[in-house]
């Protein structure tokens, strides 16, 4: 949307930095932004003096002395690395904007930001990196000192399936807490390592790194919280062998997605099948069932045809299943209704007769001879087709 000078704005609150966020800004966001991106960062803190709670874009570029497209180029800079936020309406034929200016990342959450710590690494080199932290860590060195903190002796040795059951039953009711990073990376190990250290639930170091980011690119993928992840893991994991069922798991993910996926209905027809059902799961027989119409159909129909009739299913089947016989049935009686297509022409006696439509074919048709074993050949391969 295009700003003009008369557009208003007004800040959503004011901010009051203290030192170390000054700090955060001038040695781990000051290399990344332009002097315009800082400059309208400080300058958005708190609204001029004034006895009105709103401002022009226009004042703003003279308090900055630049442009309205430099303002904006700045405005989007901020809004990269998460240290802005920006809202607009129309009141009175001018638009009116909202800056809701956000703390800045402190050093060391910036320095562990899967992408802020990287960009920042291409951006100064390696040795500005150690420069800060050894810095951080001359600020924090307890090493004269002994500690003495002393934790509690855990043992759940009472503790049962049942009332692992009960408490995930439980806890998955819980409304989660979203995710304020819209950058952020789903990382199983580093949560489990944190919360599951003793390996009760999962015995996470027996799971290869293969197996680690397959949990990662679900959680990924269908914007999991580490809580929700965890009550799919339980309900994908073997206390036998350690390991993960991930079909079961993929399934599970889904469930406890919020995120809505496009689809398509010439999308292949599992993955159709999956995204439309109220369930968002199919049974194992389910599944089994799309294969077997896919094996079967494929060649003779579209994923379109194979789709409607599973939408079909779904919607007028009870509890929603996926019932090969339905389905069978509406794809047979499209393929029938289509061999039937006739064209009608009226007959000398005035009577109607149906015939047949004729074909018409690109190239002309070239009649080989075929001898007698090819003709046997050819009856035994169409006793096959009808069985």
């Amino acid at each position: 949307m295009e700003v003009v000078g008369n557009d208003l704005y007004m800040l959503k609150e004011t901010k009051s930095l203290r030192l170390e966020e000054i700090e955060a800004i001038t040695t781990m966001y000051q290399p990344l932004l332009s002097s315009r991106a800082i400059c309208l960062y400080f300058s958005l803190l708190k609204m001029p003096i004034s006895t009105q709670p709103y401002d022009t874009h226009s004042h703003l570029c003279e308090r900055m002395n630049c442009s309205i497209s430099e303002l904006i180029d700045a405005r989007k800079e901020l809004e990269h690395y998460l240290l802005l936020k920006s809202y607009v309406t129309n009141m009175a034929k001018s638009n009116v904007y909202i800056y809701e200016v956000k703390r800045p990342l402190t050093k060391i959450k910036f320095l562990k930001h899967d992408v802020f710590s990287r960009i920042l690494v291409n951006k100064v080199g390696n040795d500005y990196i150690e420069r800060i932290s050894k810095d951080i860590h001359e600020l924090k060195d307890y090493s004269n000192y002994t500690e003495i903190t002393e934790l509690m002796n855990i043992s759940l040795e009472s503790w049962t399936d049942f009332k692992e059951e009960e408490f995930q039953a439980i806890i998955s009711s819980i409304p989660e807490k979203k995710r304020t990073d819209v950058y952020q990376v789903f990382d199983i190990i580093s949560y489990l390592k944190r919360h599951d250290a003793n390996e009760f639930q999962f015995k996470w170091s027996k799971w290869d790194k293969k197996c680690i980011d397959r949990i990662n690119e679900l959680g990924q993928y269908f914007k999991l919280t580490n809580e929700q992840m965890i009550i799919a893991l339980n309900g994908a994991y073997s206390v036998k062998t350690y390991g993960i069922d991930f079909s079961k798991l993929e399934d599970l993910c889904r469930m406890y997605s919020t995120v809505e996926f496009k689809t398509d209905i010439n999308d292949d027809p599992l993955k159709y099948a999956l995204s439309i059902h109220p369930r968002k799961i199919l049974t194992d027989g389910e599944k089994n069932d799309i294969l077997v119409i896919k094996e079967k159909y494929a060649s003779i129909v579209s994923n379109e045809t194979i789709n409607n009739a599973i939408s079909s299913c779904i919607s007028n089947t009870r509890e929603h299943h996926i019932v090969l016989n339905y389905i069978s049935k509406v794809i047979d009686g499209i393929i029938n209704e289509k061999n039937k297509k006739v064209t009608s022409k009226p007959s000398t006696s005035g009577k109607r007769r149906r015939v047949e439509e004729i074909p018409v074919y690109s190239e002309p048709i070239i009649n080989e001879t075929i001898d007698e074993n090819q003709i046997k050949a050819n009856l035994e391969l169409l006793k096959r087709m009808k069985g």
